[in-house]
Order: structure tokens, then sequence, then C-alpha cells
């Protein structure tokens, strides 16, 4: 099985945002999940939508040294 490290390749590197506007989006959470997010967002001391964009933007699984039966899934 092959390896791809994403973190060394330059996938974003030509990326340039052509415009100023901010966009919004919206995702369906269960109670118990939102619960878990806002405690660690409280944890970092920064907001619910702050801690999704640095996860989200920082984030990458290694699926190699994925622990699947201890891994956290959203419910919904």
């Amino acid at each position: 099985m092959t390896q791809i490290n994403f973190n060394d390749q330059d996938l974003f590197s030509e990326y340039r945002s052509t415009s100023n506007a901010t966009y919004q989006i919206n995702i369906k959470i269960n109670e118990a999940d939102l619960r878990l997010i806002d405690e660690k967002a409280r944890r970092y001391g920064i907001s619910r939508s702050a801690l999704l964009k640095i996860f989200a933007i920082n984030g990458e699984l290694m699926v190699n040294k994925l622990d699947r039966d201890n891994l956290r899934m959203p419910i919904t």
C-alpha cells in the first residue's frame, strides 16, 4: 500500500483567493458532539467557529497509523 503524505505536497501552493467574500457553511451535528466541540473551544479560549476552521485547515488524518477502534466518529 502506498503512503501519501499530504503535508509534504504543495496542494494549495497556487491557491489565491479572488474575493474578499465571507462564506457561511452549515453542518448538522447532534447535541453530544456539539458539547465536545464547545468544550474544546473553551479549553483553547477560542470560538466554536474558530476551532472548526483551525482543525479543518490544519488537520490531516494519518490513515496508515489510524486507530480505527478508538477513533471518535460523529453520530450524525
